[in-house]
């Protein structure tokens, strides 16, 4: 007898510490998660486990694994085909290469699932084109299918202070200046901001985190993620050149993309806001939520970021009682306002490992339950996060649901805007627009600033044209250490 139960032990281990061993001893009905943990959401992910487990009892979901750092590990483990869980919750990876090596399940069954709207849509019908865009990868014999699916929809612009503006606007030196809701152009929110500044070095404010009192700056940089001015200058360059011009540089189909003049107005209107001088310096290298919490006490009275920001410092807004409102990033210039336009990016996503024991069809199952309709309803209720759903589905949730003053706000700009920007071409399917999403490119990624802020720069006009210069030269290379040449 002891002996048996010294076998059964020893096996039991060498099960548990074997990746390959039945996903760690897991039966059928068990699903395990890897969820990559932000300043948001796990409360909800776990929410949406509980309603799952309430309708399919037989199923056990556990989140296996939850960390910030979690979606570097993932591809790590993807690569070598150590995963332990058979969904992965995580950021934009490059699901095209994981696609081609096989590494990924095809799920298309996935977006095939009833999205559970009054409209009889799919997943796959309800879901913007851009984020269709997302999902698609070649697989390992060049097929084109679903890879990945878009589980969130990070919509991004500039955030007000509303606290702050009204408190300056208010004052009656204020006098006959054009105030923020008759803010148009790039220029006029220029003056706005600069004539904000001015005052509030006669008339500091008093902070509303109780720490004193003091000038006001235009913006707080949001944090270590400059790349959020992207939803500014995307927006300058869809309004300049239009959508499909924009598309076209993320499509990579030649060099030429680089010569769209767009391009350059965008980034001469970002310099025009002259950061150096309106934004809070200390910010540049600060924690994300220390940065939000400036800006919200009151230390500046804009900051580039997402809609979840109410819900990273709703702790603060609550207790310091501030007033904040997303708004949409000014027109360009005063010739090019025909084009409401909002920034959606690319969110985080949701893949399954090509494992033999991974459990696929659960994984399936969990997955379109995450994406319905009940459950993005969830999302947006709990901590404000849209989906990358048709343009209707903004006006289904202010009509189906309960939100807060400021995911309304969003909503209704969603629901208003002419376009909703993605970074990546309607039709791409996983190849030459890579390009842009590994970096290979040494200066593209600059329309994000990540480099433009943090490491400097030269005039706009100057980089416009060395980038020209360059991707004409570096093209052919370029596309051979990606892999991309025939």
């Amino acid at each position: 007898m002891k002996k048996f139960l010294v076998l059964v032990l020893s096996a039991v281990m060498a099960c548990g510490t074997l990746a390959g061993c039945g996903g760690g001893g897991k039966g059928e009905n068990t699903l395990w998660i890897g969820y990559q943990e932000s300043g948001y959401g796990k409360a909800y992910l776990e929410q949406v486990i509980a309603n799952f487990e309430a309708k399919y009892p037989e199923y056990d979901i556990v989140i296996n694994r939850s960390d910030k750092g979690f979606s570097e590990l993932a591809k790590t483990e993807i690569e070598t085909d150590y995963t332990k869980e058979d969904l992965l919750l995580i950021d934009d990876i490059r699901v095209y290469d994981f696609a081609r090596a096989g590494k990924l399940v095809e799920i298309s069954d996935v977006y095939a699932e009833s999205f559970g709207d009054d409209e009889g849509n799919t997943i796959d019908s309800a879901l913007l084109d851009g984020a269709k865009a997302l999902g698609t990868a070649e697989g390992t014999d060049g097929t084109v299918g679903y890879y990945s699916i878009s589980t969130g929809e990070p919509i991004q612009s500039l955030v007000l202070n509303r606290t702050v503006a009204d408190y300056y606007e208010g004052l009656s030196a204020w006098g006959s200046k054009k105030k923020f809701d008759s803010v148009k152009t790039v220029a006029d929110l220029n003056t706005w901001v600069k004539n904000i500044m001015s005052l509030s070095e006669t008339y500091p404010f008093t902070y509303l985190d109780g720490s004193g009192s003091g000038p006001v700056k235009g913006y707080s940089y949001p944090g270590k993620y400059p790349g959020y001015f992207d939803s500014m200058v995307s927006s300058w360059w869809v309004q300049y050149s239009g959508y499909d011009a924009y598309q076209d540089f993320f499509a990579m189909e030649n060099a030429d993309v680089y010569k769209d003049i767009g391009r350059l107005k965008a980034f001469e209107a970002f310099e025009s806001l002259d950061l150096e001088n309106t934004a809070i310096d200390t910010c540049i290298n600060a924690d994300h939520i220390e940065s939000q919490n400036l800006f919200v006490s009151g230390r500046a009275v804009l900051i580039p970021n997402g809609a979840w920001i109410a819900y990273e410092s709703k702790g603060s807004i609550s207790s310091w009682g501030a007033t904040i409102e997303m708004v949409r990033v000014p027109y360009i210039d005063s010739t090019h306002k025909s084009t409401d336009v909002l920034f959606c990016g690319g969110g985080g996503i949701g893949i399954i490992p090509n494992r033999e024991d991974t459990n696929v069809e659960l994984a399936k199952k969990f997955l379109a339950y995450y994406m319905n309709y009940e459950s993005s309803l969830l999302s947006v209720t709990m901590f404000g996060s849209m989906r990358p759903y048709y343009r209707e589905f903004s006006n289904k949730i202010l009509e189906d649901a309960s939100v807060s003053e400021f995911a309304e706000g969003v909503l209704t700009l969603r629901k208003d805007s002419d376009v909703l920007i993605y970074d990546v071409p309607k039709n791409a399917t996983g190849n030459k627009w890579k390009l842009v999403r590994t970096g290979t490119t040494s200066k593209w990624r600059k329309l994000a600033y990540m480099d433009y802020v943090v490491a400097g720069h030269d005039a706009p006009s100057v980089d416009y044209q060395t980038e020209i210069s360059e991707s004409a030269r570096e093209w052919d290379s370029w596309l051979q250490i990606n892999n991309l040449t025939k």
